[in-house]
């Protein structure tokens, strides 16, 4: 049952958000605008946790550890440059207004909240996120906010951790309410690709039209009331196209096992639920003809087929980049698609590269096939990445790659691919062998045209 896969889900996500609970001072900053209702709202600073009516995590007021002016000064800037008056106080109003329906997605211990006290720190959580992706986009925060790469890495984490988004609708609203809405679209949609670390090597759209359609198919997503920028970094991720929302099917029509089974080449039946009694590592499959391929684009697109009369066999992987950051990304999208409860397509790659990595000469070898890129300090850190994370993950009833797995373990059953390959391997891999190889066939063929004519020796 699924439900057994998601057990201790909610005991998961409420463990990373108690961390998270205790309390901070929040001085007002002499950066902030001098205006009587932002010296309110930051006055009237609350930290608080409420609880979407679906239970889903919103948080009203986004938090950023070891900077907590800084989204008083990022608010003031957006008034600056994005509002049309100085003060901003014509945009809050307008924003109050309008914002009347995010409302309704809070409560505080069953409560409705003060929409008042909402709607500032709704408004001030959107104009952080608005200002923080406009300035990193257009490489001016060192410039304005004195905020280097490091740091900026380190802020970009915390507006995607699962237990810090703000619903979409109020930085969507706010965008519509800005003085330069189309930037503000554009600046949105590359900074989801730029937080991408699956197919890395894609470049990011640079036509104005193209960005402007993504950010007009993100408003078309179902249930947009849920949307929040941790589920559309996890759309692009899942995705089979490259592109945040999708336009093929996602839906992978998954092989009937006892189909794949009738393949003539089966020696024994599978267990097609069991992950243990399948391949193992890269190296292993690498010596039975099989080699790795870049893919096109996400997670969907990864696929196994057979080349050279089945003889060789192709595994397409999304290019990965593995940094500092990724084990924590991962961990955010983890929670996030547990929380779902469907598709479990990222539970899903993580356990199926946790099989695929054993130790760091597996890592070389995905880094040598263009499928990995490294820039922690060695391979076996990333082993040590991708074996944690496979522990902390229960195996997913639903395995979105299981008839992958099946492919590859067929053709790693296949006893004459395997010596086709060893032989090939042995002889012909490199130009040293295959002259070494004629030179004795050439030298086996004058001996034996010798030993004829020694023994019919012309008259």
């Amino acid at each position: 049952m699924r439900e057994e896969y998601c057990v201790n889900v909610d005991n998961e996500i409420q463990a990373e958000i108690t961390t998270d609970q205790e309390s901070d001072e929040v001085t007002p900053s002499n950066e902030s605008n001098n205006t009587k209702w932002l010296k309110d709202l930051i006055h009237r600073y609350k930290r608080d946790n409420p609880l979407k009516k679906s239970d889903y995590i919103y948080r009203c007021q986004l938090k950023i550890e070891g900077r907590l002016d800084l989204p008083y000064r990022l608010t003031a800037w957006f008034i600056k440059d994005l509002s049309y008056d100085d003060t901003g106080e014509s945009l809050f109003e307008d924003f109050t207004r309008q914002s009347q329906d995010l409302l309704e997605y809070f409560t505080y211990h069953g409560r409705p909240y003060d929409k008042e006290d909402l709607t500032r720190h709704l408004f001030l959580s959107g104009c952080t996120i608005l200002m923080f992706i406009r300035c990193y986009t257009g490489n001016s925060l060192e410039i304005l906010f004195g905020i280097g790469n490091g740091e900026a890495r380190r802020i970009q984490e915390y507006l995607f951790r699962f237990d810090n988004q703000i619903p979409f609708g109020v930085v969507e609203l706010l965008v519509n309410l800005s003085n330069d809405p189309n930037q503000l679209k554009k600046d949105i949609v590359e900074f989801i690709y730029i937080n991408n670390m699956i197919t890395k090597d894609l470049p990011i759209p640079s036509s104005n039209k193209s960005l402007l359609n993504q950010w007009n198919d993100i408003l078309l997503i179902k249930n947009n009331k849920d949307v929040h920028l941790l589920h559309l970094l996890y759309l692009l991720i899942t995705s089979s196209d490259g592109n945040i929302v999708s336009t093929n099917n996602n839906k992978r029509n998954h092989e009937d096992c006892s189909t794949i089974l009738c393949s003539c080449f089966c020696r024994q039946k599978l267990n097609c639920n069991d992950p243990k009694g399948f391949f193992r590592n890269v190296e292993e499959l690498t010596s039975t003809g099989i080699e790795l391929e870049p893919s096109s684009s996400g997670l969907a697109t990864i696929s196994f087929s057979g080349k050279c009369f089945n003889l060789k066999g192709h595994l397409k992987l999304p290019p990965l980049i593995v940094d500092e950051w990724t084990e924590r990304k991962l961990h955010n999208l983890l929670l996030y698609e547990k929380f779902l409860k469907k598709h479990y397509m990222l539970i899903s790659y993580v356990k199926f590269m946790d099989i695929l990595i054993d130790r760091e000469q597996d890592v070389k070898e995905l880094r040598a096939f263009r499928v990995l890129q490294n820039r922690l300090s060695s391979d076996a850190d990333v082993a040590y990445l991708f074996n944690k994370l496979g522990s902390e993950c229960s195996d997913p009833q639903d395995d979105f790659y299981r008839d992958v797995k099946i492919k590859i373990q067929h053709h790693c059953e296949r006893k004459y691919a395997i010596w086709m390959t060893q032989v090939y391997q042995k002889y012909f891999s490199n130009p040293w062998a295959i002259i070494g190889l004629m030179a004795a066939v050439i030298v086996l063929s004058l001996a034996a045209v010798q030993a004829w004519f020694a023994v019919n020796p012309r008259k």
